[in-house]
């Protein structure tokens, strides 16, 4: 049984999209006005904070963007340093694995004989293990302090209680 066009769903889909990409047109084009280029240009700085955020980056080796532009010779640098080619190797090692899982775990789950509805609720698990796992054990690096442990473990179940009510 499919989606024909007069069936209400299909329409409240539609108006979904619809909504989500106005809310996403209308986001971008305010962005271009309140998003600054250069801290030459941030109004909400004042003076002092302006100077010594531009003779950092002076001391970067970066100008304002007035005496900024683009030189092939800085596109051929970045080309050749191994610090891009390695940058990409890492997210590439980081991405392949993430993106395998979660696109092959609910098929995976789904061929021991669960429901597709089953699968995908199986594969959150895995996600709730992993996303305690990665804060306590960031928050145990960083502070070394037990209470830290249990902020994230309070907002992850925050978090996952307003989504069970939401639905």
């Amino acid at each position: 049984m499919g989606l024909d066009r007069e069936s209400p769903s299909h329409f409240q889909f539609n108006v979904q999209f619809i909504l989500e990409g106005l809310a996403t047109i209308v986001i971008g084009g305010v962005s271009y006005w309140t998003i600054v280029d250069f801290p030459d240009d941030a109004n909400f700085l004042n003076k002092l904070e302006k100077y010594v955020i531009i003779s950092r980056l002076k001391s970067d080796g970066q100008a304002s963007h007035a005496h900024e532009n683009l030189r092939w010779q800085s596109i051929l640098a970045s080309l050749k340093d191994w610090k891009t080619y390695m940058g990409m190797f890492i997210d590439m090692g980081v991405a392949g694995p993430l993106y395998g899982f979660s696109l092959f775990l609910p098929t995976i789950i789904n061929s021991f004989g669960y429901t597709s509805t089953q699968s995908q609720l199986l594969t959150v698990p895995p996600y709730a293990a992993a996303a305690i796992m990665v804060s306590n054990s960031l928050s145990l690096i960083h502070d070394r302090q037990l209470w830290s442990v249990l902020r994230p473990i309070e907002q992850v179940v925050v978090a996952f209680s307003i989504y069970v009510l939401a639905c």
